[in-house]
């Protein structure tokens, strides 16, 4: 069998308002369009990396209603094997995302299903695939023990375990040991080194990211740093990439997903570190030009044939 990524994760129905600008406590503003789009950060990630061409499976549990028939239907047409996504009784999760005239946003999600994902499912999956699972990817819009468990399990069998703690909770002992790779954005490293909702200096970022990894030992721990590009610590090296060049932000919704799911994927390729850092970074940039989350992902010929033209419109 050939090695793959795996996935565990949340699926959500995203219902994406537009606003000229957010609203101020208390006040009503009449907002510019709605639209449902198929998200969840786990179907987000798997689909980023189905687009890079890489066998990806997604473990996760859609609601019994309309919106889990759309969303499990959007999964295969991305060529995301969804052999381990589950039904319950519950409702399918949601995200109602408010997206304002910049491109910024602002998130709310109603976990639904997502709370209810079971290990019995991990077991299966892990006890099926063995050693084919190369990497497992999760983020926390699933349990931290559930996560932990698959990742021990994971792990055991020979995989890298790649954690993206968002949206932010406190990351359990146990879990930090489990985990190979951490990637954040600048504001949750804040909040996970310095306790603090401030957003950091690159400078900044930078030492939290250092004090962090002696705390922890030598993880990879790669840090999204928005207009002032990234950085990431990987084995006994730092790396600090600049921003991609962006003509207009139109929607920033997924891009953490996207960035996540195509660096998994590049370094899967057999790509070298530092190179497949770049390509998720043109792969961000590419998605945060265009409307949605999953549907604004890009393709590997497409991230391909920019890196050779030298441009990424």
């Amino acid at each position: 069998m050939n090695s793959r990524i795996c996935v565990l994760g949340s699926i959500n129905m995203d219902m994406i308002i537009r606003v000229d600008k957010f609203p101020q406590t208390g006040e009503t503003i009449t907002g510019l369009s709605c639209e449902l789009m198929p998200g969840g950060k786990g179907a987000n990630q798997a689909i980023a990396v189905a687009n890079m061409g890489v066998p990806v499976d997604l473990i996760g549990l859609l609601g019994n209603d309309e919106f889990g028939r759309i969303l499990r239907d959007h999964l295969i047409a991305a060529n995301v094997n969804i052999n381990d996504v589950a039904q319950s009784k519950s409702s399918s999760g949601m995200a109602v995302v408010t997206v304002d005239g910049e491109g910024s946003n602002q998130i709310v999600v109603i976990p639904g299903s997502n709370a209810l994902l079971r290990r019995e499912i991990v077991d299966g999956y892990l006890t099926r695939q063995g050693s084919t699972v190369r990497y497992i990817i999760s983020q926390f819009e699933v349990s931290p023990d559930l996560i932990n468990y698959a990742f021990n399990k994971a792990k055991s069998l020979g995989a890298i375990t790649v954690l993206n703690p968002s949206p932010l909770q406190p990351i359990p002992r146990e879990l930090i040991e489990q985990t190979d790779m951490f990637i954040f954005n600048k504001s949750e490293l804040a909040q996970v080194v310095a306790l603090t909702n401030s957003i950091p200096s690159p400078n900044d970022a930078l030492h939290m990211a250092l004090r962090w990894r002696q705390e922890i030992g030598k993880k990879t721990v790669v840090v999204t740093l928005g207009e002032n590009g990234l950085l990431a610590i990987h084995k006994d090296r730092i790396i600090k990439q600049p921003a991609q060049n962006i003509a207009h932000v139109i929607d920033t919704t997924g891009a953490g997903d996207c960035f996540c799911g195509s660096l998994v994927a590049f370094l899967h390729r057999g790509y070298p570190f530092d190179e497949s850092l770049a390509f998720a970074q043109k792969a961000a940039a590419y998605s945060i030009q265009r409307r949605g989350a999953s549907p604004s992902f890009p393709k590997f010929r497409t991230l391909v044939t920019n890196k050779m033209k030298g441009e990424m419109k």
